[in-house]
């Protein structure tokens, strides 16, 4: 999955399957305001799926104020965008790589739509 707009870049690429309780390895790349990074979350695939559900909404009614939100259960990545009326896409986003980090990554980005993408 990956969204790009104008100041924020999001990929979310698969690196393992989902195991029996539905957990699986995401690669996540990010980059926004001068900051890139990427590093291994893990999601539930119904948390990707809702997310993707929710996105695709926002995609496809623009200028209607709806919010979209991946987050995890494990503290690895929580994304929430919202969409004001006037299509403006604002993202509020904290990540951390892994559980020895002491503080997470977390930043903020207001932007339009420029393109959303999905792979099945």
């Amino acid at each position: 999955m990956e969204l790009i707009a104008t100041g924020l870049q999001m990929k979310l690429t698969p690196y393992s399957k989902a195991d029996a309780e539905d957990w699986g390895k995401l690669i996540v790349t990010i980059s926004c305001n001068g900051f890139t990074g990427e590093f291994v979350a893990w999601l539930q695939s119904q948390d990707i799926f809702r997310f993707k559900a929710e996105l695709t909404s926002m995609y496809q009614s623009v200028g209607t104020p709806s919010a979209a939100r991946l987050c995890s259960a494990e503290p690895d990545i929580d994304v929430e965008l919202r969409m004001d009326a006037v299509g403006t896409l604002s993202a509020l986003t904290a990540l951390k790589a892994n559980a020895e980090m002491e503080h997470r990554r977390s930043f903020q980005v207001s932007s339009r739509w420029t393109k959303l993408s999905f792979q099945t």
